[in-house]
């Protein structure tokens, strides 16, 4: 029989790139992630196992949205289009140098991606080979990097048997016409086409992988690419070096390779005062991170605006980036949409993000100094909203804070003075598990209050 399931959580992403209206749509979840009422929940545990697939045309096609994507080991296969003996078809890189470049050299798309994601990620040679020449057309010169990344494509499927693999790059001549880009990726998907000239360059590498994992671009002061915190924007090193650095707070977030260290506010429930620290200490030292009750990110998070902090450590896998030792503060509307960098913080100094989520209101974000806790160097912070919530540095020692009432005082998740109107089962206790109080936080009224009002668990 028939049954209606309702979403709930962050599941706008799935859906970002299509009309759910017109039927094509195919959601597959496992059981456990359907909760009471016909409720399927997606959340940072459940992100792994649910898939999306989608066609306009409602014939099932690879356009899978899958978040395993970023965990785990994946295979690469490099092809060399290349003709060695006409020099205006031959590439720069030989075989064996493209094998340096991109895993066995200082700094490389291997590493970079090993380093960031805390060991969570990694990308490895195809066997038997990794990387495999074909001879262009004699008309390469010219033809559009689709066009002749499709040649290399038949002809690698034509030459050789099938090599297992997550992901196909293709290093071109120069002389293919890339349209004024060094290089292209589908986003999400596992095939990326480079210009020689910067197919050996760090941060060409991790941005076009990350396009395939979903990521989109980083911008600045109304310039796309201009995000130089991280790899989504082209202002690193373009060098074969290349510098030490990651992504930025969004994309460190979507990715979720630190996500036992997130932190969800609601400015319009309470204000945010905490410490954060940089992603390298939260890689060498995670249980100081986790005994300190400190972040890595904290997402600013109301209905229709969303802001990302990060302490942004210049040390070890960071140690070269930009905006160093800083606040910064990152927009992006959805998982997969592009980001926008707002401002980066010294001490001392504060950013405010005018009518927050549509109302009167600002929301003010300051950076209020760094503290030293053992092993560990932290930067306090604290974000308000203007005439609802209020915090103070107070030279980043102590602070006081006006939350809206808290009905369930101290947070004793075993209070059981109020349940939901379907029984004793459905306490404060129960609500603070998993993604409850955004599934069903507003509904199941008892005594006057739902969960969102009467539990201190579902404050966030």
């Amino acid at each position: 029989s028939e049954k209606t399931y309702r979403l709930a959580g962050d599941y706008e992403p799935f859906f970002e790139d299509v009309d759910i209206s017109h039927g094509g749509v195919r959601i597959r979840v496992p059981l456990w992630a359907v909760e009471r009422g016909n409720i399927i929940i997606f959340d940072q545990e459940s992100f792994n196992q649910i898939t999306v697939t989608y066609d306009l045309d409602r014939k099932l096609n690879t356009g899978v949205i899958n978040y395993s994507n970023v965990v785990g080991t994946k295979k690469i296969l490099i092809i060399r289009l290349s003709n060695d003996s006409v020099d205006a078809h031959k590439i720069s890189q030989t075989e064996d140098k493209l094998m340096n470049d991109f895993f066995w050299d200082s700094n490389n798309l291997k590493k970079v991606y090993w380093r960031c994601s805390r060991q969570k990620l990694e990308f490895i040679p195809a066997t038997p080979n990794a990387v495999i020449t074909i001879v262009p057309p004699s008309d390469v010169c010219g033809m559009k990097w689709r066009e002749a990344g499709d040649y290399a494509i038949d002809e690698l499927q034509n030459q050789f048997e099938y090599i297992d693999r997550s992901h196909t790059l293709i290093v071109m001549p120069n002389c293919v016409d890339f349209e004024g880009a060094a290089a292209w990726a589908e986003s999400p998907g596992s095939k990326s086409w480079y210009r020689s000239l910067y197919a050996s360059l760090p941060l060409v590498q991790v941005h076009e992988i990350g396009h395939n994992l979903g990521a989109k671009h980083s911008g600045k002061n109304g310039v796309r690419y201009a995000d130089d915190t991280g790899y989504m924007g082209n202002q690193g090193m373009w060098t074969d070096e290349g510098n030490k650095m990651c992504f930025n707070a969004a994309k460190i977030w979507v990715f979720g390779w630190y996500s036992e260290f997130h932190k969800t506010s609601n400015p319009e429930k309470t204000a945010f005062i905490g410490n954060l620290v940089g992603i390298s200490d939260a890689k060498n030292s995670p249980n100081a991170v986790t005994n300190n009750g400190f972040h890595v990110i904290v997402r600013l998070k109301s209905d229709s605006s969303r802001l990302f902090m990060v302490y942004n450590r210049k040390a070890g896998l960071n140690a070269e980036v930009a905006d160093g030792n800083k606040l910064v503060i990152i927009d992006q509307d959805g998982r997969y949409t592009e980001s926008t960098w707002k401002a980066a913080l010294d001490v001392g100094e504060s950013y405010i993000h005018k009518n927050w989520n549509g109302g009167s209101r600002n929301l003010i974000i300051v950076n209020c100094g760094l503290q030293n806790e053992g092993v560990l160097e932290s930067m306090f912070a604290i974000a308000y909203l203007e005439g609802l919530t209020s915090a103070q540095c107070n030279n980043g020692q102590t602070f006081n804070t006006a939350p809206l009432p808290d009905l369930n005082p101290g947070c004793d998740l075993t209070e059981v003075w109020w349940h939901d109107v379907d029984g004793e089962e459905y306490n404060c206790e129960w609500y603070s598990q998993s993604n409850r109080c955004a599934a069903y936080g507003d509904q199941f009224e008892n005594d006057g209050y739902t969960a969102n009002e009467a539990c201190c668990a579902c404050e966030d």
